[in-house]
C-alpha cells in the first residue's frame, strides 16, 4: 500500500469486484479499480493502519470490518490524515486464491 503498488493491489480484487466510499457510485470490475488506483499515482501514503473489528469466514468466504487510518502527502505536497470504517468481503477464486470481491469505505 505505501509502495503504491497498484498493479499489485489491484490483483487482490476478483474480477467482478467492487470498490465504495460512502454513498457514492461503486467502481466495479478489476480494470476499473486499477484505474481508479492509478487516478492516486501522485498521491504519496505515510502511514496506513487497519484495525479490524469483526472478522468471520466459512470455506469459500470471508468478511472483515473496522476502522482505518491513513497519512497521505498530496500532490501539492500537503500532509492530510484521513480514516474511517471498511468493510471487506472476500472470497475464494478459482484458482484457490482470497481475491476482495467488496470493499467499502466510510469516512468518520
Amino acid at each position: 500500500m505505501r509502495d503504491m503498488d497498484n498493479t499489485a493491489i489491484a490483483a487482490l480484487y476478483a474480477e467482478d469486484a467492487e470498490v465504495s466510499h460512502d454513498d457514492g457510485k461503486p467502481i466495479r470490475g478489476a480494470k476499473a479499480i486499477f484505474t481508479f488506483l492509478e487516478s492516486f499515482r501522485a498521491f504519496k501514503v505515510r502511514e496506513y493502519r487497519i484495525t479490524p473489528s469483526e472478522t468471520s469466514a466459512d470455506a469459500l468466504h470471508a468478511r472483515q470490518a473496522g476502522r482505518y487510518r491513513q497519512k497521505v502527502t498530496l500532490p501539492d505536497g500537503n500532509t492530510v490524515e484521513v480514516g474511517g470504517r471498511f468493510a471487506a468481503d472476500w472470497i475464494i477464486d478459482e484458482n484457490h486464491r482470497w481475491r476482495i470481491r467488496r470493499m467499502a469505505t466510510y469516512s468518520q
